[in-house]
């Protein structure tokens, strides 16, 4: 397939593959192949919750409460950055290799998620779990981010008319998660509780922006239909 220069804006051509059509199969395989790493991942997260025998069945079964909250927080977290890779690849529609080489990166920490969870369900009282834990999904994040960071630089992967203000909405909620869990590490050198309290902040965080997003959506449709009148 000819090689394709991502935008004019870029100074310079890139190997960005284009074909007609508003996506190219290509782009279906990465997004095929990560669907398949989550689901993987999410999976592996409830092989370390056992299923306990013996005559105290009932106490070994709420015992495992770390266990079973571990599941569900990394459950969530990695559904969110899900999520967030769907929706940036709905406006991808070439791909070159270092988009691959990226996507890949991501992978690589959602594929290791399994073994912080278990760190974590297991021995969360320990700093370099939660640690290990944090970091694990701040990196994953953050490479999300630089997916679309790198997708959308002077247009390079995605549609030339893209709205600006859906590349700044997706940057600002992709910044949200690696942040708060880069700064929980430090802090839970003050307090772990706190450390851990604070990873609440990312759900808090996404509702603001999103109240915000369609306030000022509001707002500019106000204005053009005034504009119109």
């Amino acid at each position: 397939m000819p090689a394709a220069n991502a935008h004019p804006a870029a100074g310079r051509p890139t190997a960005a593959r284009q074909a007609p059509g508003p996506r190219i199969p290509e782009i279906d395989r990465i997004i095929f192949f990560s669907d398949a790493v989550f689901a993987i991942a999410l999976t592996l997260l409830v092989i370390r919750i056992e299923v306990p025998a013996g005559p105290d069945y009932a106490h070994h079964v709420l015992a495992q409460w770390p266990k079973y909250l571990s599941y569900v927080i990394s459950f969530a977290a990695v559904g969110l950055y899900w999520m967030g890779h769907h929706r940036i690849f709905r406006y991808i529609v070439r791909w070159d290799e270092r988009l691959i080489a990226l996507n890949l990166l991501l992978l690589l920490f959602i594929a290791f998620m399994p073994f912080p969870a278990a760190m974590i369900g297991e021995h969360g009282g320990y700093r370099i779990s939660l640690i290990f834990y944090a970091a694990t999904l701040g990196c994953a994040g953050l490479a999300n981010l630089l997916i679309w960071v790198y997708a959308t630089h002077h247009r390079r992967l995605v549609d030339a008319d893209l709205d600006e203000t859906v590349i700044r909405r997706h940057v600002r909620r992709g910044m949200v998660a690696p942040l708060v869990f880069f700064v929980s590490i430090p802090l839970s050198f003050v307090s772990m509780d706190a450390a851990y309290y604070s990873w609440l902040l990312i759900a808090v965080a996404l509702l603001v922006l999103r109240r915000l997003e369609r306030k000022d959506a509001r707002a500019r449709r106000n204005h053009a239909e005034r504009a119109v009148r």
